[in-house]
């Protein structure tokens, strides 16, 4: 059992708080055929499998858990079509189905939910049992910290 402290208690209450959500949260999603979606660390190094030449410097960034550093060399080296459908494979064909943390976390009634996550997971489940009310923003979008600011 997790012991929440009580000011973190009380901030989700008061819906005070940013969640972050990352790839764990979606491995626990499951595709008809029993599969889940791979952690970011595992999606980069299925990425690198396409990497055609010196993977060493790479390998090194995962290792080290530069994961943003490591995608986009792996993007510079084999061209975003590629590493869009690596991606598509990986996170959006196999059709992924929710999973219960994905309900808890909507159910916490966060304010603001921020996720890298590019599986859409998450966000087609809030857009579903929200009936399209809750506002999905990219963080390029130039009115997204207009959304972080408001009440």
């Amino acid at each position: 059992m997790i012991i929440w402290p009580k000011d973190l208690i009380s901030d989700i209450a008061r819906r005070a708080c940013v969640l972050y959500i990352g790839s764990g949260v979606s491995a626990n999603a499951c595709a008809a055929d029993g599969s889940h979606p791979p952690t970011w660390v595992d999606f980069l190094r299925k990425a690198l499998l396409s990497v055609p030449d010196d993977k060493s410097y790479i390998e090194n960034l995962i290792a080290r858990e530069d994961l943003l550093s490591a995608c986009e060399l792996i993007i510079e080296k084999i061209g975003s079509p590629e590493f869009n459908n690596i991606a598509q494979d990986s996170f959006l064909r196999p059709g992924y189905r929710p999973a219960q943390i994905h309900e808890a976390i909507y159910n916490l009634d966060s304010r603001l939910v921020i996720t890298p996550n590019v599986d859409k997971i998450y966000e087609q489940y809030v857009q579903t049992h929200s009936y399209g009310t809750v506002v999905i923003k990219k963080h390029t979008e130039a009115d997204a910290s207009n959304f972080i600011r408001s009440p």
